[in-house]
């Protein structure tokens, strides 16, 4: 809003500005019109006045423009990063199959984390998700059905999580419909069952 406001201010006062400078510069273009090339001397100066004032608009212009750019840049990486460190610390619950007081501790903070720079879905995913994953870890262990439905969960999550990351560039850039990406991702999650859980606890 406050930038919108300083956009209209700036815009009102340069509008001023040539409206009294083209008065002016009128007026002064008729008074000495008697002498040799001072017509030609104002219209330089108009001249002048307008090339630097449309440049510096410009510059002005292109230098808010780089700054929103390099804050979205900034947001998606805080973003990204905040993103990972969920998975991985569900990666790390899950593998080991159950959970300490320490673990939970970490979760809270993540989720308190995810509450600064998450999108409105990714949120509303995640508390659904977060209300079966504390289900299942009621008594910090996880059996592999359990695993399994926190497993999808988390499924649903990550395509929040990628749309939220990716945004429109992803169906832009993609030969695939939402709904059709949405699928595949689901499926590559239903690929593993409860028996390849259980072989990869009892490896790791």
């Amino acid at each position: 809003m406050k930038s919108r406001n300083e956009t209209l201010f700036w815009a009102l006062l340069t509008l001023a500005i040539f409206v009294i400078g083209y008065l002016v510069l009128r007026y002064a273009y008729h008074v000495v019109d008697q002498f040799p090339f001072s017509q030609e001397w104002v219209l330089i100066v108009l001249g002048t006045l307008v090339t630097i004032t449309l440049t510096a608009l410009l510059l002005n212009k292109q230098t808010e423009i780089e700054l929103k750019k390099e804050e979205r840049t900034k947001l998606l990486d805080l973003k990204t990063n905040i993103y990972f460190s969920l998975l991985d610390h569900i990666q790390d619950v899950v593998t080991r199959g159950h959970t300490d007081p320490k673990e939970a501790l970490r979760m809270r903070m993540l989720s308190h984390k995810l509450a600064i720079v998450a999108s409105p879905e990714v949120l509303q995913q995640y508390n659904q998700f977060l209300s079966r994953y504390r289900h299942h870890l009621e008594n910090h262990q996880l059996d592999a059905r359990e695993t399994e439905d926190i497993m999808d969960e988390l499924a649903k999550l990550t395509l929040r999580i990628r749309e939220d990351i990716l945004g429109e560039a992803d169906c832009e850039n993609s030969a695939l419909s939402e709904e059709e990406t949405d699928r595949i991702i689901l499926a590559n999650n239903d690929i593993y069952d409860e028996e390849d859980m259980q072989q990869a606890r009892a490896k790791g």
